[in-house]
């Protein structure tokens, strides 16, 4: 994150966080890195990292969806169908993605991911 501060040399300060998880995607903990990364310069305190860290390792897959074996070949073609009678009639694009809830600190945060 930069932050421009007239105080500084060459007017900003850069920082940056790495974060571990055991999934290999985490774009969709973006919202959640932000503020997490926020309240840590902010506070400079430790507790922080390790509810971030808490909180996106206790998340909960169980409610996403599991596409068919249909849907998961006109997703791979980037169309989305009806499937009826083995055939797609209307094709439409469509986004696939469900939405998470996470709680970090006292601020309730929203993430998509795309399935």
């Amino acid at each position: 994150a930069k932050k421009d501060d007239a105080l500084v040399r060459r007017g900003a300060v850069v920082k940056a966080m790495a974060v571990c998880s055991q999934y290999n995607f985490i774009e969709m903990f973006r919202p959640l890195l932000i503020i997490a990364l926020d309240q840590f310069y902010r506070s400079n305190d430790e507790n922080v990292l390790k509810e971030l860290y808490d909180t996106i390792n206790a998340a909960d897959f169980s409610t996403l969806p599991r596409p068919n074996a249909w849907e998961r070949k006109l997703m791979r073609r980037g169309v989305v169908g009806k499937p009826f009678g083995g055939k797609a009639l209307e094709h439409m694009p469509q986004k696939w993605q469900h939405t998470l809830f996470f709680t970090l600190g006292k601020q309730n945060v929203q993430t998509q991911v795309r399935l």
